[in-house]
């Protein structure tokens, strides 16, 4: 579980221009791999997948799980552009209401991301090859220190502190070593992946795209706007703006079922499979 650093990447181009309000959608840019990697000739006769996301990368499946001209806008091929990328999405505890619903401050994105980044090293053509921030990188120590991470873990992540073990601790610490796994948390914590995508949800057909959402029986989020809800009005908004959720499971846990409930979880998954998208 590389939880700190979402795997190792090159540095993110924020912005195309000196504006703060054109800052790069994250969420957009992990999309297209993931498209592109579908949408690979070698997989031309292959199913369309089931996608399972944890977390705030439910807002990649929602994107994935739009309109075949909007999410597949990048492929070569009419023929597969005019198919659905996926057959299903799965969001394991999906991201706040708040997060999807409402445009970050443009303002504190660039404050931000400046104090996590600033300055950067660059290459001859001028492109980051690295960030060079001493906020930041005191911040990924901080944040990767196994104190950091079982705290973390047992307030926002696991139903009960027995539940961090010495064994979760220690993956999370050895997959945040290299160097290339900052630039992603980075890049997440200044708010690149955080939309309004109302729009997005409503688009979702329920006939080609079925959606399922499982919550934890003790589901919390530390969104400012979030933090009273419950699985059930979670559930209540995702419902009211995207048509293509038909099935909701509460599970016993928090925020990482597929951890804490595994055996429900695979049960409702494959329920949910089986039932809307064999």
């Amino acid at each position: 579980p590389d939880m700190p650093g979402c795997g190792g990447s090159a540095p993110y181009f924020a912005s195309s221009s000196s504006s703060s309000s054109s800052y790069t959608d994250l969420v957009e840019q992990w999309k297209e791999h993931l498209v592109a990697l579908i949408r690979d000739p070698r997989h031309m006769n292959s199913a369309a997948p089931v996608v399972i996301t944890q977390g705030a990368l439910g807002t990649v499946g929602i994107e994935l799980a739009g309109p075949p001209a909007v999410a597949a806008s990048s492929s070569p091929s009419s023929s597969m552009s005019a198919k659905p990328v996926i057959r299903a999405l799965v969001l394991s505890t999906p991201p706040s209401w708040e997060a999807v619903s409402t445009e970050f401050n443009p303002n504190v994105r660039s404050a931000i991301w400046n104090l996590l980044t600033f300055p950067r090293l660059q290459d001859d053509e001028g492109r980051t090859t690295r960030y060079c921030s001493p906020f930041g990188i005191t911040f990924y120590k901080y944040a990767t220190s196994r104190e950091f991470l079982r705290k973390f873990s047992a307030k926002n992540l696991f139903s009960s502190p027995e539940a961090v073990t010495e064994e979760w601790l220690d993956e999370l610490q050895t997959h945040s070593v290299p160097d290339d796994r900052r630039n992603a948390i980075i890049a997440f914590l200044a708010g690149l992946w955080r939309r309004d995508r109302t729009d997005q949800m409503k688009a979702i057909d329920p006939a080609s795209t079925p959606i399922m959402c499982a919550f934890g029986s003790e589901m919390s989020t530390i969104a400012s706007i979030d933090r009273k809800s419950t699985a059930q009005t979670l559930a209540q908004k995702y419902k009211s703006v995207m048509p293509a959720l038909i099935t909701t499971k509460n599970l016993p846990g928090r925020n990482l079922l597929p951890y804490e409930s595994p055996d429900a979880f695979a049960e409702s998954v494959g329920s949910f499979i089986q039932d809307h998208a064999s």
